[in-house]
């Protein structure tokens, strides 16, 4: 079932191919005089990260009410810690524990991953996790106006997963200690 997700993510993302490579042609345009000149590595792990976003946005918040302008409270909220965490462990069935415990921790891990390895300022355990926590706020809160469920135990869930993602780059960076740098934007001496 995480894998059916997985896949509509991808099929959602592969529809913004072109938007993505006009927004990074675009920043290279606008931001050729800066003092930072970008990698062709950069670049595609930076375009892999914006699709990555459009995919998770297709599958958790639907702006359509933006749109409509019929914006009113629409969904379940549960404000409660733990409860909904405790709720699915109870029920003992593996692939509904897969789904919305898993499934939650590994759809943010890229978050905690993407950050630290493209760019240097987030290169910290802290600051790469809250931005997975603010992510995941951000989703939870528009989840509030559509048919869908607000839950705090989401939110713990995918911090979770961008702290996951940080340990995956500390890996990455452990052994891979020279590739890091070919990722990142390069410093334009003389600027």
């Amino acid at each position: 079932m995480i894998w059916s997700h997985m896949k509509y993510m991808f099929f959602s993302a592969i529809y913004f191919i072109p938007l993505v490579i006009f927004i990074r042609v675009l920043a290279n345009v606008i931001f050729k005089k800066t003092s930072h000149q970008t990698t062709w590595l950069h670049e595609i792990g930076v375009g892999l990260f914006i699709l990555y976003l459009f995919g998770l946005f297709s599958q958790t918040v639907d702006f359509s009410f933006l749109v409509k302008g019929n914006i009113h409270f629409q969904g379940r909220i549960n404000l409660i810690p733990f409860k909904g965490i405790r709720q699915v462990l109870n029920t003992r069935e593996v692939q509904y524990i897969a789904i919305n415990i898993l499934g939650n921790i590994f759809v943010f891990s890229p978050v905690g991953f993407f950050l630290p390895l493209l760019w240097k300022k987030f290169n910290h355990i802290l600051l790469a996790t809250f931005c997975g926590f603010l992510l995941s706020l951000f989703i939870e809160t528009m989840q509030l106006f559509q048919y869908r469920g607000t839950d705090v135990d989401d939110l713990i869930l995918n911090t979770a997963g961008a702290l996951v993602g940080y340990g995956c780059y500390l890996f990455f960076r452990k052994y891979f200690y020279t590739t890091i740098g070919k990722f990142r934007l390069q410093s334009i001496k003389g600027r």
